[in-house]
């Protein structure tokens, strides 16, 4: 009876598809590693006990120690996100020349913003836009428009303007809320404009419109956070939030 033996071709094809196999998974695992390092204030040097750390590929995120140190599992081209309350975020992009201890410097926010989010200048120039289109608009309509209710020329009190439901007062009422609701989008332009998030986010094109699209806030709420700094932590927090939905 003869006994089989398998071609000494298919066996040097399966030892050599065998060893790539375990090279390449080899190869793969010696990428991933874990880094470490400290979270530090960029001025005084000291840790930043609270600072938030997260890998934007996996999502996982890593808490800070006693002395501001940290580590993570971190694979090549990944985008790790340093940020802490009241400091400027950094965004790391991690490869093998990243020292085995790293060291991380987030900057103070700065109690007044850079010229490029608000300046005197720049108010005086919205309000004076403002103050225009107001003017044009009063001019455009030519009379006020009419009130519901007058005092009755009969000294009985309070009358009916029947003015009030005439066409033409309809259409000058509509007139009168599409103004308001113009100035309402006009000072969300300029209080949180693509400039100002571009600066603070460094986001552009489609990733900068989808951020705008989702986190852009309602006018009621600029208006009751009229701070320069509440904008800034705003994006910061949005930008949290925003860079987790991505991975």
């Amino acid at each position: 009876m003869k006994r089989y033996l398998p071609n000494a071709n298919l066996l040097f094809r399966v030892f050599m598809v065998l060893s790539f196999t375990t090279c390449f998974v080899l190869a793969g695992q010696a990428q991933k590693r874990i880094l470490q390092g400290y979270v530090l204030d960029s001025i005084s040097y000291s840790p930043l006990l609270k600072a938030h750390i997260v890998n934007t590929r996996t999502n996982k995120t890593a808490e800070v120690g006693a002395k501001g140190s940290f580590s993570i599992f971190v694979a090549p081209n990944d985008i790790i996100f340093f940020t802490a309350d009241n400091y400027h975020f950094k965004q790391v992009k991690y490869t093998t020349l990243v020292p085995d201890t790293f060291f991380v410097y987030l900057a103070p926010l700065p109690h007044e913003l850079a010229a490029v989010v608000v300046s005197a200048v720049g108010y005086t120039r919205y309000q004076q836009d403002s103050i225009k289109r107001r003017r044009d608009f009063l001019q455009d309509m030519g009379t006020p428009k009419a009130p519901a209710a007058t005092n009755a020329n009969s000294g009985a009190g309070i009358g009916i303007n029947l003015n009030y439901f005439s066409k033409d007062e309809k259409r000058k009422r509509r007139a009168y809320e599409l103004e308001a609701q113009h100035e309402k989008d006009a000072y969300i332009k300029y209080r949180f404009s693509e400039e100002i998030v571009t600066y603070y986010t460094g986001f552009t094109g489609d990733t900068l419109k989808k951020f705008m699209l989702q986190y852009t806030p309602d006018y009621n709420w600029l208006r009751t956070h009229t701070g320069d700094e509440d904008i800034l932590y705003y994006i910061n927090d949005k930008m949290r939030v925003f860079l987790g939905k991505k991975n």
